[in-house]
């Protein structure tokens, strides 16, 4: 049987699953919804601020959006493989998840900036 690295990109599609089904519509929920409903005006501005500036926020904002383009890469590949795309598995897989690293090397990188 031959060695596959495919375990090593199942955590981060079925953590990054998990993320989207449970955080992403709370993250909705709260920036969309709630907090626009607020007292408009300069002090929810400097909430909505000192929210941004908390260094646990931005944790988890990247987090949210690695695990979801980790997510999002291993299943666009697999829809790529049932569409018919036949040579190339190694390239596809490359580009897919080589997006994902890049995507998170860039948000934390903005993450970073921000601090």
């Amino acid at each position: 049987m031959a060695r596959s690295n495919e375990p090593l990109w199942w955590g981060p599609f079925s953590a990054g699953m998990m993320v989207g089904a449970l955080c992403v519509p709370a993250l909705i929920l709260l920036t969309g919804f709630l907090l626009p409903s607020l007292k408009p005006g300069a002090d929810q501005a400097n909430r909505v601020q000192a929210l941004i500036q908390s260094p646990l926020t931005r944790i988890f904002i990247v987090a949210v959006i690695s695990l979801s383009l980790f997510h999002f890469a291993h299943r666009f590949r697999y829809v790529l493989f049932d569409l018919g795309v036949k040579g190339g598995k190694s390239l596809v897989a490359f580009l897919c998840y080589g997006s994902a690293i890049v995507g998170t090397a860039l948000s934390i990188a903005i993450a970073m900036r921000w601090i």
